[in-house]
């Protein structure tokens, strides 16, 4: 994991995820708005993470527009470190 700029737990699976920072704006993502990435065991998906909510970015609809999904987390932490 890369440059990790926090984590939380997701309350239906009471699993940690890690996020970081997009800093790959483009003009799609530009446009969704989801200043973060989740990073996920197959990538990562496109997030804005909350105090409490994370709203991921699952799925595009056949007009581009991005799928959400919205966790319910706890437990979140901002850790700005370099995880190799």
């Amino acid at each position: 994991m890369n440059n990790v700029c926090g984590s939380f737990i997701e309350k239906d699976v009471k699993g940690r995820h890690f996020y970081r920072a997009n800093t790959e704006l483009d003009e799609m993502t530009d446009s969704w708005r989801f200043p973060h990435i989740l990073i996920t065991n197959d990538g990562f998906r496109y997030a804005n993470i909350k105090k409490t909510v994370a709203e991921i970015a699952v799925d595009e609809d056949e007009y581009g527009q991005p799928v959400v999904e919205k966790w319910q987390i706890y437990s979140h932490r901002f850790e700005i470190a370099y995880r190799g």
